[in-house]
């Protein structure tokens, strides 16, 4: 017998109707909901600085001579430097998240409903994820702790 259910979804509109129904399904088979998921939620972005001298490039012939010549100074600069990548935020790939309303949907069958967002990492790839999830010195192997401490309450 199903004694307990996770649902997890994807922040999209059609998500949010799939879940919805998977919600009702549940309820009406008296199966105990233990979280919502929202994987992909978010990603972790990096440019490089070959994406920033491209960037720089594509932007030459709408700026202004001042600009224009600086900015070709720094892409010279640029290209003799070594940089690492750096941090520019937090994207979402696949839109804005529908958690919110989920759990909202959720707690209409199960009071205690709770949700979670994961973001989307490399290292969660379908080639190294059974791999990484083993290992508590990943970010998914946290991330799945974070969770599974969570589902536990």
């Amino acid at each position: 017998p199903l004694t307990a259910a996770v649902i997890v979804s994807t922040p999209s509109p059609l998500a949010l109707v799939d879940v919805t129904k998977g919600l009702e399904m549940l309820a009406r088979v008296n199966v105990p909901l233990v979280a919502l998921v929202e994987n992909f939620a978010w990603q972790e972005t990096q440019i490089s600085q070959a994406e920033v001298c491209r960037a720089l490039q594509q932007w030459l012939p709408d700026m202004q001579a001042e600009a224009s010549a600086a900015a070709q100074f720094l892409i010279s600069e640029l290209k003799h430097a070594s940089l690492p990548e750096a941090d520019v935020g937090k994207r979402t790939p696949f839109g804005k998240s529908a958690l919110s309303e989920l759990v909202e949907a959720a707690k209409k069958s199960y009071p205690r409903a709770k949700g979670f967002e994961l973001p989307l990492i490399h290292e969660m790839s379908a080639s190294t994820l059974a791999s990484n999830l083993q290992s508590r010195d990943t970010e998914s192997g946290r991330i799945f702790d974070i969770l599974a401490a969570h589902v536990h309450e």
